[in-house]
């Protein structure tokens, strides 16, 4: 039992580090353009200004939010809580920066828990951002993100969901 425990805290911590190394990836200094002096180097951009990180330390997320999972079928987010440590990442599918590094970075700081996988230790829930992706497209994405991640059991334990907006928004506040 306190072995157990030892093992969870320990997740927990790494989980938390990966979590805090992406963040701090996200928030670089951004670039001015060239066309600029080179004493704006250092400004940042304006908007930027609106970015931020909005905690919301002891509030629950939404378990009877409705979502749909890659394979079409409708799930609600309490099926996925309650066994082991669940990491919810949120995503677009069809991002062509940011979220898809996201996932990689997610896949390779996994990779590197050796002890630790998932589907066994925890579980990942992906949820898209936009309502307009489909199931399909949480379809491709697991296949991709699985096939870097290489670890039996996974597929039962990494899932990637859709939902309509009430629900995605329920989520992300």
């Amino acid at each position: 039992m306190y072995l157990a425990t030892i093992r969870k805290t320990g997740l927990a911590i790494c989980l938390g580090a990966f979590a805090i190394a992406c963040a701090r990836g996200q928030a670089g200094t951004p670039k001015i353009d060239v066309g600029q002096s080179s004493t704006a180097s250092n400004q940042k951009i304006s908007i930027l200004d609106q970015v931020g990180i909005d905690q919301h330390l002891n509030q629950r997320i939404p378990l009877e939010a409705q979502f749909t999972d890659e394979n079409g079928q409708t799930v609600y987010l309490k099926q996925y809580f309650g066994r082991r440590p669940v990491l919810v990442t949120m995503v677009y599918y069809q991002c062509p920066m940011l979220c898809s590094q996201e996932l990689n970075g997610l896949t390779s700081s996994l990779n590197v828990l050796s002890q630790f996988n998932v589907g066994r230790e925890f579980d990942v829930v992906t949820v898209s951002f936009d309502p307009t992706e489909t199931s399909e497209m949480a379809t491709e994405s697991k296949k991709k993100f699985l096939e870097r991640y290489r670890r039996p059991g996974a597929a039962q334990g990494w899932h990637f969901l859709t939902g309509a907006k009430p629900s995605i928004d329920s989520l992300t506040e």
